[in-house]
Parts: C-alpha cells; structure tokens; sequence
C-alpha cells in the first residue's frame, strides 16, 4: 500500500526507524477530533499541520498518522481531560467530534489502546475521510 505520507515515512524508515506494528481496519468505527467549521487542518496529521514539530523516535512515524479513538466515550473522556490540562484545546485539536467507518482502502491502524481506545491511521493515498467522516457531537461551545 502507498501511504499518502510516504515520502515523509521513506525517510525516517531511511533514518532507521521502525513503523509501529499495522493492520487492516475491515471496517471498524472511529472517532476522530475535528473543528465544526470548515478547517484545513480537519484530517490533517500533526506533522503536515506543524513541520517543525519535533517528536521523539518513538512517536515520530505518530506524526504522519490520523490520530483515532475505537469508541465515542473513550474520545469524549480523553477530550474533557486533554480541556483541563491544556486550555487551547478546541483551537489546537478542534471542538467536535466526528466518527465513520475506516475501510481497507483507508489505509492501515495500530491496534487500538486497551485502556484510552487511541490508535493510529495511516491513510492510503486516496484516502479523503473528509468525504466519509460526519460531526456526531459539539464538544466544545464558547
């Protein structure tokens, strides 16, 4: 499978690094952070919306990858606490929550935490979650 970020991958696979175990997602359910008015950076890895942002070897290849939540409680739960640590949250990871069903042709995830429910999506070149993901809940209201 072609990654949509595979140049950027290429070169920390170049650099040593190892891509964290990947499979399938046969369609499961996922829960992602987004901003409920049109943003570019909806569906955006971190390291596409931030090249200068420096991880560490472990979390680097997280970087190029669609950060996901296996249930809708699970996503809320982490966002409340992510709010109370950090007050720009809505403004950094956005103030809804969208969901879907990711696809074989999406591309390839990590296997979900046990306990957070997080997990990686590597998408595929043609994968556009924009086209398939919808605003379930208004996290966030000012």
């Amino acid at each position: 499978m072609v990654f949509k970020y595979q140049r950027q991958i290429d070169s920390l696979l170049s650099e040593g690094l190892r891509l964290p175990p990947l499979h399938a997602p046969n369609g499961m359910a996922a829960y992602r952070y987004v901003f409920s008015e049109d943003n570019q950076n909806n569906h955006r890895p971190v390291c596409i919306q931030n090249p200068g942002r420096k991880l560490p070897d472990n979390e680097k290849f997280s970087g190029y990858a669609l950060s996901c939540f296996d249930s809708q409680s699970k996503a809320e739960q982490r966002y409340k606490a992510l709010c109370k640590s950090f007050k720009r949250t809505p403004k950094a990871i956005g103030d809804s929550l969208s969901s879907g069903k990711l696809n074989n042709e999406d591309g390839l995830v990590t296997t979900p935490d046990k306990n957070s429910g997080h997990f990686d999506l590597y998408e595929s070149d043609s994968c556009d979650l924009s086209k398939t993901f919808k605003i379930i809940e208004i996290l966030w209201r000012n």
